[in-house]
């Protein structure tokens, strides 16, 4: 199984329902957690998109991680 967690970066305006709903047809489970945290009185929001991913091929990630760079300019990807 793949565990692959996906950071989002705090200064695109990423709408999160929207990322998911392109993800989740390319993995069996999808968790999506969003933190604050405050430097100075300003609030970052942070977020950080796990994927499950049992018995997936290289080629399946090779996919997600090109909708990532191509559709929302997200390069950070760990296993």
């Amino acid at each position: 199984m793949y565990g692959i967690t996906i950071h989002l970066p705090n200064d695109k305006n990423i709408d999160e329902i929207e990322l998911i709903s392109v993800i989740k047809n390319h993995c069996d489970k999808l968790k999506v957690i969003k933190s604050f945290e405050f430097d100075n009185l300003k609030k970052h929001i942070i977020y950080s998109l796990d994927l499950q991913l049992p018995n997936i091929s290289k080629e399946k990630i090779d996919i997600i991680q090109t909708i990532l760079k191509t559709r929302y300019h997200i390069n950070s990807l760990s296993y």
